[in-house]
């Protein structure tokens, strides 16, 4: 992967169903079910308006959550990686084709994604899925400029090297499950400027 890509790499997680019985062996539905992905949105969205937006985590998140088409919150539907990359950019498209005015479109996504997926089980996991995700889903479709990628997970750390005590600004990354957040770089910029 080129460098360029890998430097738009933030940190942000996500995952999905489909995982097998421990006792039994069986493949079951765990949170894959419409009861799951529901509850899935419905933690992310307590999260982002008593961790993100009322402890001012993100400069821009409230005037996006206030106003609900700017927003989009997504629940993973993949079982393996390969359906994460897919859905990533599935979101990507939209999001650039918003940017390009050739579409009503939100102005960031959140994929949240099930936390019992092998792939992004741990923070460590979702930030070599999401190596996959800047190179397959942005960098190969040509939108490694207009986008940037951002992990959130429940395990988050800023510093994936370190072996200290967890410093209380990582609770800034951590989110009720793993996510991926798509922001548009043009958003971004005028945010800060």
């Amino acid at each position: 992967m080129a460098s360029g890509c890998m430097s738009r790499i933030v940190h942000a997680g996500m995952k999905r169903v489909m995982v097998a019985n421990a006792s039994t062996g069986k493949a079951c539905s765990g949170h894959a079910s419409l009861e799951g992905s529901r509850l899935r949105l419905d933690a992310t969205r307590r999260w982002l308006d008593s961790a993100v937006i009322a402890e001012k985590l993100c400069p821009f998140a409230a005037a996006v959550r206030e106003e609900g088409a700017k927003l989009r919150l997504r629940a993973s539907d993949a079982f393996d990686a390969d359906g994460v990359v897919a859905e990533v950019a599935e979101e990507a498209a939209l999001l650039v084709a918003g940017i390009k005015g050739t579409a009503l479109a939100p102005e960031t996504t959140l994929l949240v994604l099930d936390r019992d997926l092998p792939f992004c089980a741990s923070w460590q996991d979702l930030i070599r899925l999401s190596w996959r995700l800047q190179s397959e889903a942005l960098c190969a479709r040509g939108f490694e400029h207009q986008l940037q990628l951002v992990l959130f997970h429940p395990e988050a750390v800023h510093s994936a090297y370190s072996e200290e005590l967890p410093d209380a600004a990582d609770y800034s990354i951590r989110s009720p499950f793993p996510t991926v957040h798509l922001l548009r770089e043009v958003d971004v910029l005028r945010a800060v400027n």
